[in-house]
């Protein structure tokens, strides 16, 4: 895993994100065994279809479930590690690349907690009543 941070504008940053392919297809391979323990399906008895079968009819479904949650560890620890206070979801793109080792995003989101040029005292209140 690596991460690196640009700053877009005053409340945008983006990371760039990076996954090794063997630990997503380690998962990936883990997930579908199973799974397939579970399945049942036409012609096999419940539990024994092939790895085979199960990995044409679910793994793409998989794949996609075990990209979301490494991404979400991976930003969730970068996040927490350059202590950045986040603003709603982050929006995350892929990136072209031509590394054979590595899948790439970006997440671009919004961060909250500073604004240029203000303070904000949050020790006193009007009273009001």
């Amino acid at each position: 895993m690596e991460a690196t941070t640009a700053q877009a504008n005053e409340l945008e940053r983006r990371i760039d994100l990076s996954i090794p392919i063997e630990n997503v297809e380690r998962e990936m391979d883990q997930r579908l065994k199973r799974m397939g323990k579970n399945i049942k399906m036409p012609g096999f008895r419940p539990g024994k279809v092939p790895f085979s079968i199960v990995k044409q009819q679910y793994g793409s479904q998989a794949r996609h479930e075990v990209l979301s949650e490494e991404l979400d560890r991976v930003f969730g620890e970068t996040v927490t590690a350059q202590k950045m206070r986040v603003a709603g979801y982050p929006r995350i793109e892929p990136k072209a690349s031509e590394s054979t080792t590595h899948l790439e995003f970006s997440a671009i989101f919004e961060v909250t907690g500073f604004y240029p040029g203000r303070h904000v005292d949050r020790g006193s209140r009007a009273s009001g009543a």
